[in-house]
């Protein structure tokens, strides 16, 4: 496990993952990014609730993506399926 020191909103963070720090810059950029994003436009919320919803936003999102791959995961198995029982047929 590697330790990492790593800046968020100003702040640096002591990180320890076996994750590499390239990889976890981007996490730390995506929530950045979101909270920067949610203070704009919610001014009055305090640093805990920018955090809340921010992760809450991102968290959405990456559900949002599992659901559609889901969803086209499925569409391609049904026509695999679809297509092995047409040829089983066929013979």
């Amino acid at each position: 496990m590697n330790t990492y020191r790593l800046q968020f909103l100003d702040q640096i963070y002591e990180i320890k993952s076996d994750k590499n720090e390239e990889y976890l810059k981007r996490l730390f950029n995506l929530l950045e990014d979101k909270v920067k994003e949610l203070k704009k436009k919610f001014p009055y919320l305090d640093f805990s609730e920018l955090i809340f919803f921010g992760s809450l936003n991102l968290i959405e999102e990456l559900m949002d993506n599992y659901e559609k791959n889901e969803k086209i995961l499925k569409e391609r198995l049904d026509l695999l399926i679809e297509k092995l029982v047409n040829n089983k047929g066929s013979r």
